[in-house]
């Protein structure tokens, strides 16, 4: 029995001109079948796709997470990046789209839970990006990886973010090096109402600032201080 491709069409937010896209994205190897030559035909499976998705997902991460923090360190981009990419955030968010009720497995996985692995999940959802692009180009795909993947990460490392208090670490470092107290300014806001998004400068001195994109002005502020921070560890 297929999966209800409608429905989850309507949960990632993008509708297939080619549904076959889809489905191979969704067919692990297990669900392949077997061939004389090899384990299973590279032809019908998705690693293929996970292959090319993981490549997409790495660029789309970084050309976000450069526009979001335009003077942050590369050791806190890279820190950011690792987790956005990871299959345990993949997994996260495949699950909050219901992604492994439309997995294609073999009886083997099937029996072994693997609708719920965390391999096979991330896998599939890199998998996903690559068959968007392939289907519609960068512009679907960027929308895909930044209203789940990138809004997941907001919506859970974002509050971590809140709860570590960024803004009163980097009062404490500057207060213990002797140095000017942070200062913070609202460069810019951009956006529709209903999604807003703020501009935000860090700033201790000429020269050592950094800046950083947020859904409010305290987020904002939290992200330009931990990218300052970040600077400030790392010389």
């Amino acid at each position: 029995m297929e999966p209800n491709w409608d429905l989850l069409e309507q949960s990632i937010g993008y509708r297939f001109q080619d549904r076959n896209l889809l489905r191979r994205a969704l067919t692990h190897k297990s669900f392949a079948p077997s061939s004389a030559l090899e384990p299973a035909d590279v032809g019908l499976h998705n690693e293929r796709f996970e292959f090319f998705g993981d490549a997409i997902l790495s660029f789309l991460t970084t050309e976000t997470l450069l526009r979001r923090y335009p003077q942050a360190h590369e050791g806190f981009l890279s820190k950011v990046k690792n987790h956005l990419v990871s299959k345990n955030h993949l997994t996260m968010v495949a699950r909050q789209i219901a992604l492994g009720e439309h997995l294609l497995l073999g009886k083997g996985e099937e029996i072994t839970g693997g609708r719920a692995k965390q391999k096979l999940l991330g896998n599939a959802m890199e998998a996903v990006i690559a068959a968007i692009y392939m289907d519609g180009g960068i512009a679907p795909v960027r929308d895909f990886v930044e209203s789940l993947v990138i809004a997941e990460f907001d919506k859970t490392v974002g509050r971590l973010e809140e709860a570590r208090n960024f803004k009163s670490e980097l009062q404490e470092l500057a207060k213990q090096r002797g140095i000017s107290q942070p200062s913070y300014t609202v460069l810019a806001k951009h956006g529709p109402d209903h999604a807003k998004v703020f501009v935000v400068e860090a700033k201790i001195r000429a020269g050592l600032a950094e800046t950083a994109e947020g859904s409010s002005i305290k987020l904002a502020s939290q992200r330009a201080a931990a990218a300052l921070l970040d600077r400030l560890a790392a010389g």
